[in-house]
């Protein structure tokens, strides 16, 4: 699977910001690394959020003030045919009520560590942990996979226990880190 960036170096473009490319591993913080307000990086081994791949580019913008901090936006590819494009927020993001600001969104079926499913974070649903990063999935409503509605037990498919196998992912409850997550999918409320 190839995935094409387009337009990333315009979004690090910001009015008097200074951009940089970055080197060595690093992982989502509150702040972009070296203190600079944007950063665009590329190249193995580049990964701000978490993935260990073959190839990453990446930008990252933080405001530094405010309630809207900013965060990563990040494609990369390894493991063979994996790959993914996620929008981290940063940690300090506080416009949100939910923190929704503060997670993260996108497509995966990169994993760097364990494959679980369900959403790990709604009682009465069944689930099962993974680690590393979010690989996608698992997509569905927390709301029906709730074993004491009832719903769960008349679905042989297990749609509703274990999700649509579908490569979305996402993150705000139970981890608010793509890379870092016991989550694999997303579950919504």
């Amino acid at each position: 699977m190839r995935l094409r960036t387009f337009g990333i170096g315009a979004a690090a473009l910001l009015a008097g910001s200074t951009v940089a490319f970055t080197s060595g591993v690093q992982h989502a913080a509150a702040a972009c690394p070296n203190g600079l307000p944007a950063q665009v990086y590329a190249g193995a081994g580049q990964s701000q959020i978490g993935g260990t791949g073959a190839t990453v580019v990446g930008v990252c913008v933080d405001t530094g003030t405010g309630p809207a901090r900013g965060g990563w936006l990040e494609a990369g590819t390894g493991n063979g045919t994996q790959a993914y494009a996620i929008a981290q927020g940063n940690a300090n993001n506080s416009v949100a009520p939910n923190g929704a600001d503060k997670g993260y969104a996108g497509i995966s079926n990169y994993e760097t560590g364990t494959t679980g499913w369900g959403p790990q974070d709604a009682p009465g649903c069944a689930s099962q942990p993974g680690s590393g990063s979010n690989s996608g999935g698992s997509f569905g409503v927390k709301a029906l996979c709730n074993t004491t509605t009832g719903v769960a037990a008349i679905d042989s498919l297990n749609l509703f226990s274990h999700g649509l196998p579908l490569p979305i992912a996402c993150g705000n409850v139970s981890s608010k880190t793509w890379g870092s997550t016991t989550r694999d999918g997303c579950w919504v409320p």
